[in-house]
């Protein structure tokens, strides 16, 4: 017969069933019948992320804010409007980011973008405020503004899916 074992990783708790069955080996004079079955219960094992180090640690850029509504200004009639947004972008992590994008959605089309050459320090947080070219009236009749941080997954973060919020402002 063959001994061995399995082990099984994942990120989310799992429900295994395992069945094994052991045979006498088979020969020309005798049927194989089964010996035993064994059916064992092993607890879960959570595995604990190490402890962040002084000196390591990773970025973590979120979008903290979507401050008020977003403005439209129309001077001089409706192809002269211009929609400006003004948001907030925080490091939450506990290491500076690098240079990144900041990708910002106006319906219906309007797609701007912001670089930050200088990153942004942990712990820290920076406010921009963005205007469309003229012709961008978000509301049609409402407004969805959507702010993507590092678009371009340029930084390495601790993680990579809380770049991004959208908000919809009744027109």
């Amino acid at each position: 017969y063959i001994k061995g074992f399995v082990v099984l990783e994942s990120p989310a708790p799992l429900d295994v069933t395992a069945v094994y069955t052991a045979a006498k080996p088979r020969s020309f004079l005798s049927p194989q019948r089964v010996v035993s079955v064994d059916v064992e219960q092993i607890a879960e094992r959570k595995l604990e992320p190490p402890p962040v180090k002084p000196g390591d640690g990773c970025p973590d850029l979120v979008v903290s804010d979507i401050a008020d509504s977003p403005k439209v200004n129309c001077p001089t009639g409706a192809g002269s409007c211009v929609t400006t947004v003004k948001f907030t972008v925080s490091n939450i992590g506990t290491a500076d980011a690098g240079p990144f994008n900041i990708r910002i959605a106006i319906d219906p089309g309007v797609v701007l973008n912001q670089f930050v050459p200088g990153g942004l320090p942990a712990g820290a947080s920076a406010t921009f405020t963005l205007s469309t070219p003229p012709g961008g009236n978000c509301y049609n009749p409402d407004c969805t503004v959507t702010i993507a941080v590092d678009d371009t997954n340029v930084v390495e973060e601790c993680k990579e899916d809380n770049n991004r919020t959208s908000e919809t402002t009744p027109g």
